[in-house]
């Protein structure tokens, strides 16, 4: 993804992507028709996530957690061919022996 979100509470309960552990230093994320591969590495300096909580005294911050691995991506997204018909239903071999194109791809009976 490459951007930002507005309004993030429009987004709850939407499914953004699939990751996958391919190993323990492998990933691979799948956004709709692509598919992106990555890797896991350690951080240069580990990161610490705050949550912000407010108290009669002011405000605090409390560590509920540490980052000290990321993963990058980076090469450009691959295309996912999906195909939904049968290459029966997609070619027409005994007529013209052509295939159509059906779901923007071509369909070629072997």
């Amino acid at each position: 993804l490459q951007g930002t979100f507005k309004d993030v509470t429009s987004l709850r309960g939407i499914k953004l992507a699939d990751m996958r552990f391919v190993s323990e230093t492998d990933v691979v994320m799948t956004m709709g028709r692509q598919s992106l591969e990555g890797s896991v590495k350690p951080m240069d300096k580990p990161q610490v996530v705050l949550r912000k909580a407010t108290d009669e005294n002011g405000r605090k911050y409390m560590a509920v957690g540490v980052i000290r691995r990321k993963i990058l991506f980076c090469d450009r997204p691959s295309p996912i061919a999906a195909v939904h018909a049968t290459p029966a239903q997609a070619c027409d071999v005994q007529a013209t022996n052509k295939c159509q194109r059906v779901d923007g791809a071509d369909h070629v009976q072997s």
